[in-house]
């Protein structure tokens, strides 16, 4: 476990709650105005980012980006967005974060027990994915600023495609074909080998199998009628989340 030092800079809305890590004193962020705040968190290197931007108390009409944030993210003192915070899912965060190449960010934001608030006997509760080279409090802050995050919640992945995909290539194989039935449908073993799920759905319309269910370190057995040595399918994944309105979208490969 590493414990990273942080404070969290509240105000109203704008700019409302943002968090920044990294911090090497957190009093310096106890001042009257949030930029001195932030300024002073990005003087020692912190990595900041906007809570929850959808939250209801402070934007109970509408999710709106404020002039201030958008200074902010120009001037590159917002690193990352809440685009899931608690039980909240933000699709339009998700936009703003994929538009000016922000990092994915996902927590639960509890200030009681977990178990007040989530399954965590049988599932899990929200948290960020960082993408590090290695365990080290140096390597998760070089990832964050890179962007090489995604926020998990549930079943639901939200985040960058090409991490995304790089967790869908390095979790699911497909196995080649060991049976064939007497009609000629092969039979093929799809293994996820992550603790994630992946919910498919055939983006070809002459493949349509319904949603496809991968559990976690788990098998499904699938039968299809192959013309040749291999069929490629197009799939969605639709619990991958790549944009607002988009999943992501990736080929399956089955061979004899």
């Amino acid at each position: 476990m590493i414990l990273i030092r942080a404070g969290e800079i509240t105000r109203s809305m704008p700019p409302g709650h943002l968090n920044a890590l990294f911090l090497s004193d957190v009093n310096q962020l106890d001042v009257e105005d949030p930029e001195d705040a932030v300024n002073a968190a990005l003087q020692q290197g912190a990595f900041v980012f906007w809570n929850h931007p959808g939250w209801e108390a402070q934007q109970p009409d509408d999710t709106v980006m404020f002039p201030v944030h958008q200074r902010w993210i120009k001037e590159k003192k917002i690193h990352g967005m809440e685009v899931y915070n608690e039980k909240e899912w933000y699709p339009l965060v998700l936009k703003w974060v994929l538009d000016n190449d922000l990092a994915v960010i996902g927590n639960t934001d509890v200030h009681d027990v977990n178990e007040h608030f989530y399954d965590v006997r049988f599932a899990h509760r929200p948290l960020t994915l960082v993408f590090a080279d290695e365990m080290s409090e140096a390597s998760i802050k070089e990832a964050l600023f890179a962007g090489r995050t995604a926020a998990w919640w549930g079943d639901g992945i939200a985040g960058k495609a090409e991490y995304l995909k790089a967790l869908f290539d390095s979790s699911v194989t497909v196995k080649p074909s060991h049976f064939v039935d007497e009609e000629g449908r092969a039979s093929f073993e799809i293994h996820n080998t992550s603790d994630l799920t992946f919910v498919l759905e055939s983006r070809d319309e002459n493949m349509d199998f319904g949603k496809l269910t991968l559990l976690p370190d788990g098998i499904q057995v699938v039968r299809f009628e192959l013309e040749g040595d291999s069929l490629t399918i197009p799939v969605k994944v639709v619990n991958f989340h790549t944009g607002m309105n988009e999943n992501l979208e990736m080929e399956v490969t089955f061979s004899k």
